[in-house]
């Protein structure tokens, strides 16, 4: 059975997306910043589509948190296939005028540094299984959406990516 991680899934994008590959069979790890909510999520799945789900409380700020649940995840799920990097602090408020450091702090630790680390806890996973590493940002699908499809192409263009789409 193929494995996805999936962060930030407890509600909105996330779990869509959670939803969507459960229900084409895939056993899934997802994650939120409260525990409860996670495993709410993964027993809802399980029941629902009968696959193997479990949730985890991840702060993606603290690479201790990031670790426990890749290094769970490859004990309960025996490895990962799919990593979706989808959790985000989106800032909401938090103006050029009015932001605090830690409000700038609290941003790019969840964007820039907790979601570098989980890419990197998920290639090394999935390099051991001698798979390809396909990690997906759904940061960058949604600022498409939004009209910045210039600057998401330019960004996946510099590093070597490609942007699309799925039904």
């Amino acid at each position: 059975m193929s494995v996805v991680f999936i962060t930030g899934a407890t509600r909105n994008t996330g779990r869509a997306v959670a939803e969507k590959f459960a229900a084409i069979g895939y056993d899934v790890a997802v994650s939120g910043r409260d525990v409860t909510d996670a495993e709410a999520v993964a027993d809802e799945l399980s029941q629902k589509y009968g696959v193997k789900a479990k949730g985890y409380g991840v702060e993606l700020s603290d690479l201790k948190s990031v670790n426990a649940a890749f290094e769970d995840i490859t004990t309960t799920f025996n490895g990962l296939d799919i990593f979706v990097a989808n959790a985000a602090n989106l800032g909401i408020d938090f103006g050029v005028l009015n932001s605090s450091e830690d409000d700038f702090d609290s941003v790019i630790d969840a964007n820039v540094k907790g979601t570098f680390f989980c890419c990197q806890e998920a290639a090394k996973i999935m390099k051991n299984q001698k798979k390809i590493i396909r990690v997906i940002s759904l940061i960058l699908a949604g600022l498409m959406v939004l009209g910045a499809a210039t600057i998401v192409i330019s960004l996946l263009a510099s590093v070597g990516g490609h942007a699309g789409h799925v039904h």
